[in-house]
């Protein structure tokens, strides 16, 4: 049972962490997966609610979250226009045939003429191009298409730029199937597939989706339901975690949220390598100096000039052994970056006269070793 155990722990995980997996691209992991159909169709279908896929050239696992969030769109787009263009592109092959050739030329055309948005998508201007070369390069990364000759990087000095391409049989599987007629919904929440009745079931997945998609969760955040359903089916939650994953639950007054042990590599992490994680470690023992009042659900509300006065705290006894590019950066820039980062990771929320801090925040800090500090006073 052990072994069993490991194999649909690591299925599980190659499942969550690649939007899919490719016969052609990754044979090896496809037929391991193959060699688990019925036990992940099984897990997928009692846990999580979703549906998996497996075709004769792919295995994808439809990754429906219960709450979308900033944080889940396409890492390597930077606009709004990324999106819209993705979406032009996509409708351009889906009439195209698997391995049919197009020109980029033909792809620009069809977009600027059907584009939905105002203003129109120009060529000429700079922009619009860097955008669509993000686009082109997402699809290939995707392997929804292919090149066959040419480089799309040229498009960005000029629209007239030719690259060759041809479709692959992917193209055709990327966009969700929907089991009713999207032209008949009204807005685009009709699309969304919703649990939303009060059953054990429903409850189960809702619950461990979000325990698996998301950094966090607030018990302000969810159903009273349930999070008393976490905290009921503790053990049961808890055994299938240590069991098909590689995290740890954990469960607190006020928050839930899976935990990786100490070096597991796979996936986004915090704290990671970056120095931004240790400047937010800083930044945590500096707020645990403070005696702070806890609102019900266990955030703490500062004002903006108590964060100000961290972030001084913070330059002072911490900043001479970050890297060049944090030591270097202005007071209000280094605060920018602090809040942004943080925010995405669930630990601030920035309203217009207060910083709000959640209970996720608290339950790490870093501070340099003695050795370190003595090192400083030495060199001072």
């Amino acid at each position: 049972m052990a072994v069993k155990d490991e194999k649909l722990k690591e299925g599980l995980q190659l499942l969550f962490d690649n939007f899919w997996i490719l016969r052609s691209e990754s044979p090896q992991e496809y037929r391991f997966l193959r060699s688990m159909e019925k036990d992940l169709h099984r897990i997928i279908s009692e846990r999580f609610g979703l549906r998996i896929f497996f075709q004769t050239d792919f295995i994808k696992l439809e990754k429906i979250p219960d709450k979308s969030e900033s944080w889940m769109g396409i890492l390597e787009f930077e606009e709004p226009i990324d999106y819209a263009l993705f979406c032009c592109a996509m409708a351009f092959l889906e009439e195209k045939d698997v391995k049919e050739y197009f020109l980029l030329s033909h792809i620009c055309e069809e977009i600027a003429e059907n584009y939905p948005g105002v203003p129109k998508v120009d060529w000429l201007n700079y922009h619009h191009r860097k955008s669509f070369i993000r686009v082109m390069k997402k699809m290939l990364d995707l392997h929804v298409i292919e090149t066959v000759d040419g480089n799309i990087g040229g498009f960005s000095s000029q629209e007239d730029t030719e690259v060759l391409y041809v479709t692959t049989v992917y193209a055709r599987y990327f966009m969700r199937p929907y089991l009713k007629d999207v032209h008949l919904q009204e807005q685009w929440e009709d699309l969304i597939d919703r649990e939303r009745d009060n059953d054990e079931n429903a409850k189960r997945h809702r619950v461990y989706k979000r325990l698996f998609m998301e950094p966090k969760l607030l018990r302000s955040d969810v159903d009273e339901g349930d999070y008393y359903y976490i905290r009921n089916q503790y053990s049961s939650i808890a055994d299938f975690v240590s069991r098909f994953s590689p995290y740890n639950l954990e469960v607190y007054k006020n928050v839930a949220m899976l935990t990786a042990s100490e070096g597991h590599s796979r996936g986004d992490f915090f704290p990671s390598n970056k120095a931004l994680d240790d400047i937010l470690l800083h930044l945590m023992a500096v707020v645990r100096k403070d005696s702070l009042s806890r609102d019900t659900s266990g955030g703490i509300h500062t004002s903006l000039q108590d964060w100000d006065r961290w972030i001084d705290h913070l330059i002072a006894d911490y900043q001479y052994g970050w890297s060049k590019e944090y030591r270097d950066k202005s007071k209000n820039a280094l605060s920018n970056a602090i809040l942004t980062y943080g925010s995405e990771w669930g630990f601030f929320k920035l309203g217009t006269e207060e910083i709000i801090i959640y209970p996720t925040f608290a339950r790490m800090a870093g501070r340099y070793k003695p050795n370190d500090i003595k090192q400083k006073k030495e060199a001072e």
